[in-house]
């Protein structure tokens, strides 16, 4: 079946031509990844047919959809060419939000729901980058007719102001293949303090010189999704990259004999985080047009970027180094006419001598167009990382809880802030209230999230915990660390601490748990 389109159909704003002239990625599309729900956050988005369930897009953080985050980063960096890319059951609900929310925002903003294929019965919307089945790679190669230039992919799950400038200008410079976008470190395992602190870190004090601490090494390959790279010593040219979760199971940073010739410093990193942006020279989708790799490279960020760095140093690299820049052109000729053309016996002769390869017999230059490079994220851009984990979801939600404006504005930018209630009750401290809510008066609110229409009643306490819409708090209920979901009730008396509430479930009064996913059984619910 093939995938359906569907556009916002945003009116054209008076002085398009003028916004046109001022948007700086004029040469570049966007594909946001928008469909599934995700294997890690299964507990929190169901299944449509689960009261509740809703797709990880529309789950929401900071009382906004993660996919508010991800299109306002992209309004906010004047882009005005995107694709949501979904599943087709998805594709009216996302669609609907859309219009509502960007109605303007771009000059052309399309939702496009991928759909079951009739003959397997396989689902190839089922793309979210997770650690068992993942067919982002998939995905690009069903709308391949819908690009038309260089175009960054980014997950709906990435929250934070992501450098595209930076990004692009690598891209550019560097006429790469594929350019990867990492992060420094974890941001959800730091509070809003260290980030703050990270400028100053290591300034002398009135008592003396502060001692550097060393910096901290997350070892659970399973949040902020780490990596390892292998680089070159100007540190943009990216020679290996392998995520932290396949090296705990045994797999390999690897990097080719040959890539040694070119760059015999190679450095390495393990510290590092991929937040899954990217941005891909509009010639790469032929690897995935390739019979013999189609069905072995599925994933993105597991499959594609891991080959493309891998083989960027080989003649393979030359089924995507073409470059559509005249001043490439421009070059290949020059260098065409400064040599002699070889024989085609003399290229035979070469590939037989490639596996003598010596300091004194090097191989020739690669092809311009082939390289892959990354870019850091800067410090001082603020927090940014991929929610794609029950973990991560919390810590995300945490960062919102502060009534210090201050505070948020040293580590986001202005339009991440969340909105702040009217009325406050007195009882109430560092929480983000969405409209609707009701509290008790003599109710105890700490640090919390509420979505839509929440109430808490008499002598209840809410301590750094995420309540979702239509979510019940009873009377002396004692709630702490915990994600309640929506329309979940929690009964009179419950003791909850660290605990997760399924979406429409009543805890029976009286409750006391501990780390606990209520019920543990969907079937239960």
């Amino acid at each position: 079946m093939a995938p359906s389109a569907a556009t916002s159909a945003p009116q054209t704003p008076a002085g398009s031509t003028e916004a046109r002239r001022t948007n700086p990625f004029l040469e570049f599309q966007v594909v946001v990844l928008a469909g599934g729900s995700s294997s890690r956050l299964s507990s929190l988005t169901g299944t449509p047919k689960e009261k509740g369930g809703c797709c990880k897009a529309m789950l929401p953080v900071g009382n906004r959809p993660m996919l508010w985050y991800c299109l306002k980063n992209l309004q906010e960096s004047r882009f005005g060419d995107a694709i949501v890319l979904t599943r087709q059951e998805e594709q009216a609900e996302i669609l609907a939000y859309l219009r509502q929310e960007f109605p303007n925002a771009f000059q052309r903003l399309e939702v496009v729901g991928l759909g079951r294929e009739a003959e397997t019965g396989k689902s190839r919307g089922d793309f979210e980058e997770d650690d068992v089945v993942c067919g982002t790679a998939e995905a690009l190669l069903q709308i391949k007719h819908l690009l038309v230039t260089d175009f960054f992919v980014i997950t709906c799950d990435v929250i934070g102001p992501v450098d595209f400038f930076s990004l692009a200008n690598l891209h550019r410079v560097e006429n790469a293949a594929c350019s990867v976008y990492l992060l420094r470190r974890d941001y959800l395992s730091e509070g809003a303090s260290e980030i703050l602190d990270r400028g100053a870190h290591g300034k002398a004090g009135k008592g003396g010189k502060k001692k550097a601490t060393p910096e901290k090494v997350d070892k659970d390959a399973n949040k902020g999704n780490p990596v390892a790279i292998a680089f070159e010593e100007t540190e943009t040219l990216l020679l290996g990259i392998q995520d932290r979760h396949s090296i705990s199971h045994g797999a390999q940073l690897a990097i080719p004999k040959l890539t040694l010739f070119y760059h015999p410093s190679v450095f390495v990193k393990a510290n590092l985080y991929d937040p899954h942006v990217y941005l891909f020279k509009l010639s790469a989708l032929k690897i995935l047009e390739d019979p013999k790799l189609r069905n072995t490279l599925t994933s993105i960020r597991f499959d594609l970027v891991p080959y493309m760095s891998l083989m960027q140093m080989t003649p393979q690299a030359s089924l995507w180094s073409s470059s559509r820049l005249d001043c490439d052109v421009f070059d290949e000729l020059l260098d065409s006419f400064d040599e002699p053309h070889k024989k085609r016996e003399d290229k035979e002769q070469d590939r037989s001598r490639e596996q003598g390869y010596t300091l004194a017999n090097r191989p020739e230059q690669p092809r311009k167009g082939n390289k892959v490079v990354f870019a850091l994220h800067p410090d001082c851009a603020g927090i940014c990382c991929r929610v794609n984990n029950i973990h991560d979801y919390y810590e995300m939600n945490m960062k919102f809880c502060s009534n210090r404006m201050d505070e948020l504005r040293g580590i986001m930018p202005e339009w991440m802030l969340p909105a702040q209630p009217a009325k406050k009750s007195p009882t109430m401290r560092d929480s983000t209230v969405a409209e609707g809510c009701t509290f008790a008066e003599s109710a105890v609110i700490k640090r919390s999230i509420f979505g839509a229409e929440v109430s808490v009643g008499s002598k209840a306490r809410v301590t750094a915990s995420v309540l979702l819409e239509g979510g019940k708090i009873e009377e002396e209920a004692t709630i702490q660390r915990c994600i309640v979901g929506r329309r979940a009730t929690v009964g009179k008396g419950c003791k909850l601490t660290n605990c997760q509430v399924r979406h429409g479930y009543s805890v029976p009064p009286g409750t006391v748990a501990e780390d606990e996913v209520l019920p543990l059984f969907t079937d239960d619910a």
